[in-house]
């Protein structure tokens, strides 16, 4: 009976040949993959959340239509939306538009410090539940506010915001936060013919170039306010003598009537420049915006 060949010694597989190897290694691999997939999604997640993110809005987000320099915050519980006057030469002036049951009064103050940037800017104030418009505008250390009855679309245009009929006026101490109103500020001024000629004396004295011009005199007499004004010396090329006369008018008057206070004492002011001719304007004449109280230039006829 023939023996069983010898084989030889056995030889072992190779551990990547063995199944169970390469069951564990597609195990890990999955588990790996599938951790991976969990921690993208959660990434994605989070970012497509806006109220995880973490951007900065584009100014484009926040910005109102059409306004420039705008800011907007919560304020006494009203909303403020400060922004620039359309068609508003100066630079100078800023509006807000509320809906709020409020007096102006009752936050002015506190509007002028947190939103002025200078003193010479001119807030207005609409109101569309009471169809006001409040002018705020600074005097030393008052705070003027005249109230206006609203006209139509007059927020959106410098033209014409201040164009109602004046409804009240009062002023407040910026340090005290007094509220005083306009008699009480003027109750003790002196009104006399002798203080009116030195007022306009004083105030006059810029409304004309310091060269080759000078105020020579200023008459009170039959209610008729008169400044004499001298540039027959000046050259005011390519000007002529009436067309500076015509500006000098402006500029003159306009500083006049500033003096609130005097308004019992005069019916009509006149600006004489000698040959040249002189042109009177009557109170009847005056107008109001939102510069102040002014003779319309094309009402001026030098005689």
């Amino acid at each position: 009976m023939k023996g069983k060949k010898d084989k030889g010694p056995s030889v072992k597989k190779p551990i990547f040949k063995k199944w169970w190897f390469w069951v564990i290694i597609v195990v890990i691999l999955a588990a790996i993959i599938g951790s991976g997939g969990e921690n993208e999604n959660e990434a994605l997640s989070t970012t497509d959340d806006p109220s995880t993110s973490t951007s900065t809005p584009q100014a484009s987000d926040t910005q109102t239509d059409g306004a420039q320099g705008e800011s907007n915050s919560e304020f006494d519980n009203i909303n403020f939306v400060v922004r620039n006057v359309r068609n508003d030469v100066t630079g100078n002036w800023r509006i807000a538009t509320i809906a709020e049951s409020i007096e102006t009064q009752n936050y002015a103050l506190d509007y002028y410090n947190k939103y002025f940037e200078g003193d010479d800017e001119i807030h207005a104030i609409v109101n569309f539940t009471y169809n006001t418009t409040s002018k705020i505008s600074v005097m030393g250390n008052l705070l003027d506010v005249t109230i206006y009855e609203y006209v139509d679309k007059e927020e959106h245009d410098a033209k014409l915001l201040f164009s109602g009929m004046v409804l009240d006026e009062y002023f407040i101490d910026i340090d005290s936060g007094e509220i005083l109103n306009a008699q009480e500020t003027t109750s003790t001024k002196e009104v006399s013919p002798d203080s009116f000629v030195a007022d306009v004396k004083d105030v006059i004295q810029g409304a004309i170039s310091s060269k080759d011009e000078s105020i020579t005199d200023v008459v009170l007499q039959n209610s008729n306010l008169c400044v004499y004004v001298d540039f027959s010396e000046k050259d005011p090329a390519p000007l002529t003598l009436e067309d500076l006369a015509l500006a000098r008018t402006s500029s003159i008057t306009d500083a006049i009537l500033e003096l609130k206070d005097y308004d019992s004492l005069w019916e009509t002011i006149t600006v004489d420049f000698g040959a040249t001719g002189h042109i009177t304007n009557s109170k009847e004449n005056m107008e109001t915006n939102g510069a102040g109280r002014y003779f319309p230039a094309d009402d001026f006829k030098l005689e």
